[in-house]
């Protein structure tokens, strides 16, 4: 019978499928039962912790196959879409630089040109970005460790703070507590782009 999920930070429907053993996040996020959740949350990249999902049943899948050869069934595993728009506040440009990007047992070796953009393991966490001016160098000049998933809505107060950390505004700890560090880095955030300076979040 159906069960239900509750949202967590990190949780993605992608993650949630893959957890289920579904293909595909629009199974769970179209099912009657989640109309309500679909209303609360009609964008479905943007789901809040605490929020429930109705997980429903799987439908069993029958294929015929004969008894007389050898058969391969392929299954479909989930992926999710991970996008990385690598900005600088100086006047370095990076497209055509290299980039190693690391999930889990997987490494890809690219060159950048625009936003970064791979299928990856619905069930990702976390990867490894190194960036380098060319393949020779054996040292990255920058390198990051990404968490998948956990950036909250930019409504909410971790949501903003942790968005500042990755532009290099010093919130400190992502606490969900609009302290006087956070207010500080929102401040010169706002100074540095020309916004009215409030500390007051505005998401339009």
């Amino acid at each position: 019978m159906p069960t239900t999920h509750t949202v967590v930070q990190g949780d993605t429907l992608s993650k949630i499928s893959a957890q289920y053993g579904f293909a595909q996040w629009s199974t769970i996020y179209y099912h009657d039962d989640n109309a309500k959740f679909r209303q609360q949350r009609p964008n479905p990249n943007l789901i809040y912790p605490g929020d429930t999902i109705v997980i429903p049943d799987k439908e069993e899948k029958k294929s015929p196959l004969g008894t007389d050869r050898k058969h391969v069934v392929r299954i479909k595993r989930p992926t999710q879409t991970l996008k990385i728009d690598i900005k600088s506040s100086s006047s370095i440009k990076v497209d055509g630089w290299r980039y190693t990007l690391t999930v889990g047992k997987k490494k890809v070796e690219e060159t950048i040109n625009g936003i970064i953009t791979h299928e990856i393991p619905a069930s990702a966490t976390c990867a490894h970005l190194e960036i380098r001016r060319d393949a020779n160098e054996d040292t990255p000049i920058f390198q990051w460790n990404l968490m998948i998933g956990h950036l909250d809505p930019i409504e909410t107060v971790s949501g903003y703070q942790a968005r500042l950390n990755n532009l290099g505004y010093d919130c400190g700890e992502v606490d969900n507590v609009d302290g006087p560090l956070t207010q500080a880095a929102l401040r010169m955030f706002q100074e540095q782009h020309g916004l009215t300076v409030d500390g007051a979040l505005d998401v339009d």
